[in-house]
């Protein structure tokens, strides 16, 4: 299958990745809309990949930045630009959150160590 040099990198790095590819898959969908440059949209990567390899606080504003600003883009492109439509939507997703966590709480004990 994979040599074991892969898997371990894969495995040591597996969140860096998965924010890496959410940032990709968020900037790709801004620049297929026209609300970002590929300029930027390029710098943008970078910045993200040089964020996430440095660690620390730099690090830590990719990986809580990301998916808050994929919140907020999914927010106004569902709600039309419309302020108040925005706030129903983004209510709607912070219950789901809510709930989403809530039910991670619940079964957390059951995690085998």
């Amino acid at each position: 299958m994979f040599p074991p040099i892969i898997f371990a990198v894969v495995h040591r790095h597996f969140w860096d990745m998965l924010t890496i590819i959410s940032a990709v898959v968020l900037i790709v969908t801004l620049l297929s809309q026209g609300a970002i440059s590929t300029t930027l949209a390029a710098l943008t990567i970078a910045l993200i990949s040089i964020a996430l390899s440095l660690g620390g606080f730099p690090r830590f504003i990719a990986r809580v930045g990301i998916p808050l600003l994929s919140l907020l883009t999914a927010s106004i492109a569902l709600g039309g630009g419309s302020g108040g439509n925005i706030m129903k939507i983004l209510s709607g997703f912070l219950t789901f959150i809510i709930i989403a966590a809530a039910i991670y709480l619940m079964f957390l004990p059951f995690r085998r160590r």
